[in-house]
């Protein structure tokens, strides 16, 4: 049990519950469950955590396109270098002006 010295605010509680989590080592994607009464600022805490759920795991889902479409990227340049090497080997006399 923890006092709170503050107003009960729902971006209160949601901080309290953060410091908590982090003092046991917890992360926002491991809680699948909040039991609570029905007061407005708890309900308003966790409004405000699935939020910054949301938002982390969009913003984990942005990097992992943009590593997708950094390894299109290079593996197009990969193809695009070995298509002009198989082509000097096929011509290695051509000079191209």
């Amino acid at each position: 049990m923890i006092q709170l010295h503050h107003s009960h605010t729902g971006i209160y509680i949601k901080e309290k519950i953060i410091n908590i989590l982090q003092d046991y080592d917890i992360e926002l994607d491991q809680i699948f469950s909040i039991t609570s009464d029905n007061g407005k600022n708890m309900i308003k805490a966790i409004e405000i955590l699935n939020d910054e759920t949301e938002e982390s795991q969009e913003s984990q889902e942005s990097l992992l396109d943009d590593e997708k479409t950094e390894d299109d990227l290079m593996e197009k340049l990969e193809m695009k270098l070995l298509s002009q090497r198989d082509l000097n080997d096929l011509v290695p006399d051509l000079e191209l002006t």
